[in-house]
């Protein structure tokens, strides 16, 4: 690793030295920082959250790379204050040290909650211009540029990450989603997803990104087991929950379904992709007029997706026509119905050698 003769002549301890020479993996157990971040655990649930933040911070300044630290910074920083008074704190840090490659990956962070993309890559370029082996940015910069639909950026990004840190669990998730739509590689996706899990089980981001490739690659099963997973924790996401919805209706369990599209729904109303799936399950159920109906919504909800408008159009168009074919088929019953009354009220020929 570049930088080794470097940090040799800083009288470093030596398991740190093992980390920069590539002799002990970073994170690996008995490293200084490993030491610090089980303190730093401990102080978290303890809900010492400015020691935590502390300590966390060592941890990053002795092993930049770490696969753990930055996430749970994200999980302590700022407890108790808004999103824009967490933003305008950090701003003010990296004001007072412009040096601080910490508080601009996590002020990257939040600038990229609320789709400022542009500073949100400002933010990560310059904490990696302050420290090149802050692998959580890069990895950062990748999921950036999956929002901005940049897949081979991200891709890019991602690997860059992974050389710098090969367990940090997130670069792999965000590797597999832009293998994906880089290259249409599901295989390969579902793989790294897969690794992901080894490195961070339970995450429920990482179950729903896996659990919907599964749906596209027409595995059902194996989708559904991911999004319940994911679903169990986080038991009120709309995203979430809407997927397990589409692989249950794939699944043929319509009326699991659509438990999971009306809790999503009541999860957030205004969420159109949970009414799109209402729309489909009701659809599905031969109930089009109920399916026009969250169509609408949904149309509404969305701010006028037009798409909405043809889907709702649709189901209308089948409902009146279930209902046009209903009625000649009750017409044509009531007629047969008095042609063979008339039938049986005409009188009866009489039977000659003739007839028939």
């Amino acid at each position: 690793m570049r930088g080794g003769c470097r940090l040799i002549g800083r009288g470093l301890p030596l398991a740190l030295l093992l980390i920069a020479l590539g002799a002990l993996p970073s994170g690996a157990a008995g490293s200084p920082a490993e030491a610090v971040f089980g303190r730093a655990e401990r102080l978290a649930r303890a809900g010492r959250s400015a020691e935590a933040q502390a300590a966390l911070r060592e941890v990053l300044r002795l092993d930049p790379a770490h696969p753990q630290a930055p996430e749970r910074l994200r999980e302590v920083y700022g407890q108790g204050l808004t999103v824009r008074e967490t933003i305008a704190a950090l701003e003010a840090e990296a004001k007072a040290d412009p040096a601080d490659a910490v508080a601009r990956n996590l002020l990257g962070v939040l600038y990229g909650r609320e789709r400022r993309w542009d500073e949100a890559l400002a933010a990560f370029r310059a904490a990696l211009a302050s420290e090149p082996r802050l692998a959580d940015a890069r990895a950062n910069i990748g999921w950036i540029f999956l929002e901005v639909q940049r897949p081979g950026d991200a891709l890019a990004a991602f690997e860059a990450a992974l050389r710098l840190q090969p367990k940090l669990a997130r670069a792999h998730a965000g590797y597999g989603a832009a293998i994906a739509e880089a290259r249409g590689d599901f295989e390969a996706a579902l793989a790294s997803h897969r690794q992901a899990l080894l490195l961070d089980p339970g995450n429920p981001a990482t179950l729903n990104d896996l659990g919907w490739l599964a749906y596209k690659m027409g595995r059902v099963e194996e989708a559904v087991r991911a999004l319940r997973q994911a679903a169990a924790a986080r038991p009120e996401h709309p995203l979430i929950l809407t997927n397990l919805g589409l692989a249950y209706l794939r699944a043929g369990e319509n009326a699991k379904a659509t438990e999971a599209f009306s809790v999503a729904h009541r999860a957030d109303p205004s969420y159109p992709l949970a009414l799109y799936g209402l729309a489909k399950a009701a659809a599905e159920r031969g109930e089009h007029a109920a399916a026009a109906e969250a169509y609408w919504e949904a149309w509404r909800a969305s701010g006028h997706d037009i798409y909405a408008v043809l889907w709702a159009t649709a189901a209308l168009r089948v409902h009146w026509l279930a209902a046009t074919l209903g009625l000649l088929l009750g017409l044509a019953g009531l007629g047969g119905g008095v042609a063979f009354l008339l039938r049986a009220r005409r009188p009866a020929r009489p039977v000659t050698s003739s007839s028939p």
